[in-house]
């Protein structure tokens, strides 16, 4: 049920993605999640084919990443339903075209970074934080453990429901037993994720991470094809922005 959604997963790969500078491929993903809010449905169309460039040259296959949005069909389904009834056909699929894109994009990104770099790339951009007195190291820290515990969610229910399913458990009957299923599944899936969430809590404790002095190994060094990747995405968002 919930194997197709595999973000949060890292994919190791040659790629000229996965060899890019972490601190430009999270640029790259935020100026695209920002700038398509501002795009009607045809200009995120032609964003939308960018982006499967981007998932080309990652060497990743393309239907790893259409798996998501498989996944996610019924939700976006319900938001395409829900967005026709209160606007109109044009604002509906440009509704579905960001959702789609916030998907591939933010896939693209899990599946060519690292845990370790993402977190590095996060820090460097939070870094002018220290200015405020902030611990932006540990700010880092939970804001990468935060985003790879989305697959853990995922991960866990899917291995939840196929327990459920080995023991003859189905989700039918009458409404009221439905949901009293549904919250029997619900509440021993939160109940798991929290025991996770103190294993990994208990690590940093017996390792006595110390968040004010975070090292880096094997840090990526800008270079010339992370200045003309993020040069190309800037010119694009420009040039659609024009148009």
């Amino acid at each position: 049920m919930f194997s197709n959604i595999t973000i949060g997963r890292y994919i190791p790969k040659e790629s000229i993605i996965h060899k890019l500078n972490p601190i430009t491929k999270i640029l790259i993903v935020l100026l695209v999640l920002i700038s398509i809010n501002f795009f009607g449905p045809f200009k995120n169309l032609v964003v939308l084919l960018f982006i499967n460039v981007i998932l080309y040259l990652s060497n990743i296959e393309l239907k790893t990443y259409y798996k998501n949005i498989y996944g996610f069909r019924y939700f976006i389904i319900g938001i395409l339903l829900l967005t026709l009834i209160t606007t109109n056909i044009l604002t509906s699929l440009n509704s579905v075209l960001i959702i789609v894109i916030n998907l591939l994009i933010t896939s693209t990104l899990m599946y060519t970074t690292t845990i370790s770099e993402l977190n590095y790339g996060i820090d460097i951009l939070i870094s002018p934080l220290k200015y405020l007195n902030i611990n932006y190291h540990k700010i880092s820290i939970i804001i990468t453990l935060s985003i790879k515990f989305i697959f853990l969610v995922f991960e866990e229910a899917d291995n939840l429901f196929k327990a459920y399913k080995n023991r003859g458990f189905k989700f039918n009957g009458s409404i009221k037993q439905r949901m009293t299923k549904i919250s029997d599944f619900l509440s021993t899936l939160v109940e798991l994720l929290m025991k996770k969430a103190d294993n990994i809590s208990n690590i940093f404790k017996v390792k006595r991470y110390d968040f004010n002095s975070l090292l880096y190994k094997n840090k990526k060094q800008i270079n010339i094809n992370d200045i003309i990747s993020i040069s190309i995405v800037i010119f694009t968002i420009i040039l659609l922005g024009v148009i």
